[in-house]
């Protein structure tokens, strides 16, 4: 098989391809025996019909391309597998057929969008500033109420206690509208934490000073925009019994606490331990912030037509990712849009201009970690797989085993050559 490439243009790449006359001849074979299994003809059985009466009845033309259907499939897998990486098809390939004879070689042509050839615009010295971080004792006494909350404990109050503000009851409601129930408009023993803004508003809010036991009518209106009809828009009341109270205890900010909630014997140790936690998490961000504003203003100074089939690639990806986690809230993705009232033609159109932004950075940066000669050593990839295998939780074997199975090594070292280019870019900074 021969190839002759030809950049159409810079982000177009056609491919002439001569395959020879064998694969030609063979799939004509198919063809004919395919057509034979199909058809009835008066005097022959399915099966059986001879190849004259075929090409009697459909002509050679048929068969010809029927034949050029069986094989270019196979022809183009090993087209994708000799063809150069910068001139690889992406996306769906135009066919142009340009010999399709039968005792001659089988010539056709791919045009088709190909990784864009661009010149590497200007990528060191560009101006940076990274913002300083620090952290208050005000943030850190809000971590420290933060974990104070999470081990808080709900008591049982007094019988003379009244509902307030964040305490959470068990009551029985019934709703109403013109005095007839509706439906999901009653429970009991329903357990609310008085203030979540979980119920129609007003409701939760004419809970509060009522005592155990105590019974009352509530009045409310449920919103004009509220998901079922019946009731949208509509004047309703409720009558509510409160069957307990509890209220939320806080444990007292402590040795003991931070004895009991941390690795730490005192409360001075959990909080120093909390400021050092939220300074990593501020330097995390800033850098991600600094790592994205230098990829944006070098991004700015390459011109770069982005072909659309590795955008919608990209946009394939942000889709996956994003039922994924969608599935881990047990969501899917046309629950989701049926929600959303979308089709799932405006989600890509939504991710669209992202996917062309991500598409850019990504060959900005191999192009840098070309430009560079960025390489990744063996102790690079050490380090990596052992970075993922903590992650995971898994052995630094099975993290290798799975990346070569999968396809994704290669991925991953480009990844990381990408990272490298983007340190050597803040490296290179004013």
């Amino acid at each position: 098989m021969k190839l002759t490439t030809n950049r159409v243009d810079k982000k177009t790449v056609e491919i002439t391809v001569e395959a020879g006359n064998d694969k030609l001849k063979k799939g004509l074979e198919q063809a004919y025996k395919d057509v034979a299994k199909k058809v009835n003809i008066p005097g022959f059985r399915k099966g059986k019909v001879p190849k004259q009466i075929l090409l009697n009845n459909f002509g050679k033309e048929f068969f010809l391309e029927e034949a050029a259907n069986h094989i270019l499939p196979e022809i183009y897998e090993e087209v994708l597998s000799t063809v150069e990486e910068e001139n690889m098809p992406l996306g769906r390939p135009q066919i142009e057929m340009v010999q399709l004879e039968e005792d001659k070689d089988f010539i056709f042509k791919i045009k088709a969008d190909a990784k864009p050839q661009f010149e590497v615009g200007e990528y060191k010295g560009i101006e940076l500033e990274k913002q300083e971080v620090s952290v208050s004792e005000e943030e850190v006494q809000k971590e420290l109420e933060r974990l104070q909350e999470k081990h808080s404990s709900l008591e049982v109050v007094s019988e003379d206690a009244k509902v307030k503000d964040g305490d959470t009851i068990l009551l029985n409601f019934k709703g109403m509208v013109d005095k007839v129930p509706f439906e999901g408009g009653t429970a009991e023993d329903y357990n609310l934490q008085v203030g979540s803004k979980s119920f129609i508003e007003g409701f939760e809010e004419q809970l509060i000073g009522m005592a155990l036991n105590e019974e009352k009518t509530i009045q409310v209106k449920f919103p004009e925009e509220y998901h079922s009809p019946d009731l949208a828009g509509k004047d309703a009341e409720f009558e509510v019994k409160i069957n307990e109270i509890r209220e939320k205890k806080l444990p007292e900010l402590n040795d003991e606490f931070a004895d009991n909630t941390s690795e730490f014997a005192t409360l001075a140790e959990l909080k120093e331990d909390l400021k050092k936690n939220i300074l990593e998490a501020k330097e995390a961000k800033a850098n991600a912030e600094l790592k994205a504003t230098a990829v944006e203003k070098v991004a700015a100074n390459f011109d770069i037509e982005i072909p659309q089939a590795m955008v919608e690639t990209q946009i394939d990806a942000f889709i996956q990712n994003m039922e994924m986690n969608m599935a881990r809230q047990g969501l899917s993705l046309n629950q989701y849009l049926e929600y959303t009232n979308e089709k799932i033609e405006d989600l890509r159109a939504k991710y669209q201009a992202d996917a062309e932004t991500a598409v850019k950075n990504s060959l900005v940066l191999e192009a840098i970690a070309k430009n560079e000669n960025i390489e990744i050593s063996d102790e690079d990839l050490e380090k990596e797989f052992t970075r993922l295998a903590e992650m995971y939780k898994k052995e630094v074997s099975e993290i290798k085993d799975l990346l070569e199975k999968s396809g994704e090594k290669e991925n991953m070292i480009n990844s990381m050559k990408s990272d490298k280019a983007v340190d050597l870019i803040i490296a290179n900074s004013k």
